[in-house]
């Protein structure tokens, strides 16, 4: 999980780092993509936003160059319309189609 609503520290606030609990399951090249990631997730679902969830290739050791990085999102209510149009959309300036960039990776996020 790289963040939770559960996270919180003695004064109550979030930790100053999204990716505390699975840095070092995360090799250096995503870490940046990944936090702008998870930016414009809580950009845009807070304060619904209960957990991100990383999985795949990125944390079971088999991510290859053209891998995508995968997110499980956990919400307290269902996205509407404009919310999830906007979401998608800040989202593709943080992504790219597998070898189309030599910086980004795809994204797939899935919100339940």
């Amino acid at each position: 999980m790289l963040w939770s609503s559960n996270d919180v520290t003695q004064q109550g606030s979030r930790p100053k780092t999204k990716l505390n609990i699975m840095r070092e399951a995360v090799i250096a090249e995503v870490s940046t993509q990944l936090s702008e990631v998870v930016g414009v997730i809580e950009r845009h679902l807070e304060p619904t936003l209960l957990a991100v969830h990383l999985y795949g290739s990125a944390v079971d050791g088999g991510l290859k160059p053209h891998s995508d990085i995968d997110l499980l999102v956990t919400v307290t209510v269902r996205l509407d319309e404009t919310t999830r149009r906007a979401l998608i959309n800040d989202l593709l300036e943080t992504s790219a189609s597998p070898g189309e960039s030599e910086i980004l990776r795809a994204v797939e996020v899935t919100i339940v």
